[in-house]
């Protein structure tokens, strides 16, 4: 559904958009789960190269704005560990809004 630019739901997407996408340490995490798919924090802080701290805030960032969801740990994983999915379709999305929103469209 393409909203009109002065629609409270596009609004509300472009915040949603600008949050996510506007700090380079939060692309970096959505770039990884995007290219790597599901990966436990201490994978994305491995890559990232980001602190633990760092990745925590990101994520839970991100999973408010329904962009990252945890999902509960395997049997090969340590008991308490998560792994981080991204949602594809909301980043995708998010991603269109800022794009239209940033040119003006």
């Amino acid at each position: 559904m393409v909203l009109s630019r002065d629609h409270a739901a596009f609004a509300a997407d472009a915040a949603a958009a600008s949050a996510a996408y506007g700090a380079a340490s939060r692309i970096r995490v959505i770039r990884h789960l995007r290219l790597n798919g599901p990966s436990t924090r201490p994978d994305i802080v491995e890559a990232t190269e980001l602190s633990h701290g760092q990745v925590g805030q990101i994520l839970n960032k991100l999973g408010n704005l329904g962009m990252v969801s945890a999902c509960a740990n395997s049997a090969t994983l340590p008991s308490r560990e998560r792994v981080y999915v991204l949602n594809l379709g909301r980043a995708d999305s998010l991603l269109n809004v800022l794009i239209e929103y940033t040119s003006g469209a």
